[in-house]
């Protein structure tokens, strides 16, 4: 944790069998509570912004390679496990899948991004040229190729985004 804008830093994350953060985010409702994936497969959270550590969550399903907040609800949070995602309702304590990709991404699992005006729709970004970028409109009940007209040398991003101020963009 870092209170100087990245100057100096504090380790607040530790522990015998604890294997190192892959991903941090901090919750855009309550910005007290930190999310953070050890290793690659167990959440944990602060509430006291990285005072104390609780784990919630340890997939036995696969490798959490991202994890998405939704900025109206912090209950709802989606996980990228290898070739597909998982959502939870539940502030991370279980996930359920809700797109496979049938090993596209496999090893890099998907990016995932949360458009902020309408938290229903959920990017998934495969780093496989075969899966490309797939959208939900409806919290992950259907998704939908999102390839559009992009070339196929395009179709394997290592990362994703949405413009909070123009979601459309």
């Amino acid at each position: 944790v870092s209170t100087d804008g990245g100057f100096t830093w504090i380790t607040r994350l530790t522990g015998p069998d604890f294997a190192p953060v892959v991903i941090v985010q901090i919750d855009p409702v309550d910005r007290q509570t930190v999310f953070a994936v050890a290793g690659a497969n167990a959440l944990c959270y602060s509430t006291d912004q990285g005072t104390t550590w609780q784990w919630t969550h340890d997939s036995t399903e696969g490798w959490m390679k991202d994890l998405a907040i939704d900025p109206t609800n912090d209950s709802i949070m989606y996980a990228s496990e290898i070739d597909q995602v998982r959502k939870s309702t539940d502030r991370g304590t279980t996930f359920a899948p809700v797109f496979i990709s049938h090993g596209w991404g496999a090893g890099g699992g998907a990016r995932l991004a949360i458009d902020p005006k309408h938290p229903n729709t959920v990017y998934a970004a495969f780093q496989d040229t075969s899966g490309g970028l797939w959208k939900t409109t409806d919290g992950g009940f259907s998704w939908n190729d999102a390839n559009g007209n992009l070339p196929s040398a395009s179709r394997a991003p290592s990362s994703i985004a949405i413009d909070p101020r123009n979601p459309e963009t």
